[in-house]
């Protein structure tokens, strides 16, 4: 394990020294590896928010909701991180990533009726593919729409697809364009590119089988 995180490591940072001498569009290209956009559909049954960075994911599945090209809105639920447990056990009320979204998508107009919540809590995009895929066990769907960050649509889209196999749920991606990423010109912007490098080394180590 140890090997292969310096495996990744020396080779992002191989890629980021190639990019950085040829500039241009084999930067824009690095940049295009890690979104992944499907919207060719009128209509579908629900978008799935995946948890983590708010709000702009859920910016992009209301406008979904409000123009009907989706049914209803499926929010991941994320396992709360050890910081804001600290602050639970302080009596310090705090939104969840799931809340925050759910207020987004209620402020903009979208019906409570039209919101549903994962029960199951997840500790990375697999664990919200296998928690989508036992609540469509129970609440079968012909198909979804995944709305997250550009720069996790790629993976978000491997993630789900692969965990819904076998069920005949038709899977598309709409990227937010809400989250602070540019994929023609993230090397501008220092935590965009902390957020390349992190979002290719989690998608080697997807195709390395390690979900």
């Amino acid at each position: 394990m140890r090997k292969l995180k310096f495996c990744f490591i020396g080779g992002g940072a191989i890629v980021v020294l190639l990019a950085a001498v040829f500039h241009g569009s084999l930067l824009r290209g690095l940049g295009g590896l890690v979104v992944y956009e499907n919207a060719d559909f009128d209509h579908v049954d629900a978008v799935v928010v995946p948890a983590g960075v708010v709000p702009g994911r859920a910016f992009q599945a209301a406008n979904l909701l409000r123009e009907s090209r989706a049914g209803i809105a499926i929010l991941c639920r994320e396992e709360v991180r050890p910081r804001f447990k600290w602050l639970k056990e302080l009596g310090v009320h705090f939104l969840e990533g799931h809340e925050i979204n759910q207020d987004v998508l209620l402020k903009l107009g979208v019906e409570e009726t039209r919101i549903e919540l994962l029960p199951d809590v997840a500790h990375s995009t697999w664990e919200e593919a296998q928690a989508l895929k036992r609540y469509l066990a129970e609440h079968p769907l012909d198909s979804i729409v995944i709305s997250t960050c550009q720069y996790h649509s790629y993976r978000a889209y491997l993630n789900f697809k692969k965990a819904l196999e076998g069920t005949g749920a038709k899977i598309y991606s709409v990227p937010s364009r809400y989250c602070e990423f540019d994929p023609q010109a993230w090397w501008k912007d220092r935590d965009q590119i902390k957020i390349l490098y992190v979002e290719l080394a989690s998608l080697a180590a997807f195709f390395l089988g390690k979900r």
